[in-house]
């Protein structure tokens, strides 16, 4: 039989550094609008999905 494997877990601290890092990186990025061309795009998926 064999043994369960650890679940891997990082300390609160090192998450919340983590979040902290990410945050900085990304944060003006997820801020900026998405493209017209994107958005054009995903339209035409979606009334492609509901055909």
């Amino acid at each position: 039989m064999r043994k369960p494997e650890p679940t891997p877990s990082l300390d609160r601290v090192i998450q919340a550094q983590i979040g902290d890092k990410l945050r900085a990186m990304y944060g003006e990025l997820a801020e900026q609008p998405v493209p017209d061309r994107l958005t054009q795009i995903l339209a035409r998926l979606g009334q492609e999905s509901k055909a």
